[in-house]
């Protein structure tokens, strides 16, 4: 389980404690957008969890927590145009008049 989670994008170290009814896995966030590296990271751990064929699946717990060098993805800028008619337009989408961007 510890190296199908580590093979995720963006995840650094994984550590991975079995208990008779619960499997716990702790991974670090190295870089990386945080939700889809969590979401991947769970889908990693039910696969393997899965192909073990056990008679009960023990309950599975997934965390990720960021490293502290980890810097999150930039957020995209805003859009800003212009219209047809050369008005600016904001990133709402409204028309803003009177202002030279």
């Amino acid at each position: 389980m510890r190296d199908a989670v580590a093979a995720t994008a963006g995840i650094d170290a994984v550590t991975v404690r079995v208990r008779r009814h619960r499997v716990a896995v702790r991974a670090h966030l190295a870089f990386g957008d945080r939700a889809t590296a969590r979401e991947k990271a769970r889908e990693a751990a039910r696969r393997t969890l899965g192909d073990c064929s056990l008679r009960h699946a023990p309950r599975l717990r997934v965390r990720v927590r960021p490293q502290p060098s980890w810097d999150p993805p930039p957020t995209p800028a805003p859009h800003q145009g212009t219209t047809q008619n050369g008005q600016s337009v904001g990133a709402t989408g409204t028309v803003l008049e009177g202002m030279n961007l």
